[in-house]
């Protein structure tokens, strides 16, 4: 009860449209990118390693979906939901693997996108 509890930030290109006209938020919003924000909550929270290590969910301008990770000053790319729990898997592997490299840090992005690969690319 005294400390803040855990709560992922998700930011980025969300529409959220009000029918009413007024600036009270009601359930019957529907938004692609916010059901999909959703998922992937739900895929993070199952995954305890994943869960530890990301801070922030943005959705950027072409709907793709990207994860800050802490202590990783690279942008981690995992797109729609198709796949999330494989390709969350395949980063905890991937970071497990490779977070203490000093090569991590010269990588512009880790894209996830492809079917069972890893794509990083450089600065």
């Amino acid at each position: 009860p005294i400390y803040t509890p855990y709560v992922l930030v998700a930011s980025g290109n969300f529409q959220l449209r009000n029918e009413t006209g007024s600036y009270k938020l009601s359930d019957t919003i529907v938004d692609r990118n916010l059901v999909n924000a959703l998922h992937w909550y739900k895929a993070i929270q199952a995954n305890s390693f994943i869960k530890n290590c990301v801070g922030q969910l943005y959705c950027n301008s072409r709907n793709q979906f990207e994860l800050t990770v802490k202590g990783l000053e690279t942008r981690v790319i995992v797109g729609d939901t198709c796949s999330a729990a494989d390709k969350l898997k395949r980063l905890e592997i991937f970071m497990q693997q490779r977070l203490d490299s000093p090569e991590t840090r010269l990588f512009k992005s880790i894209n996830l996108n492809y079917k069972n690969q890893i794509v990083c690319t450089k600065r």
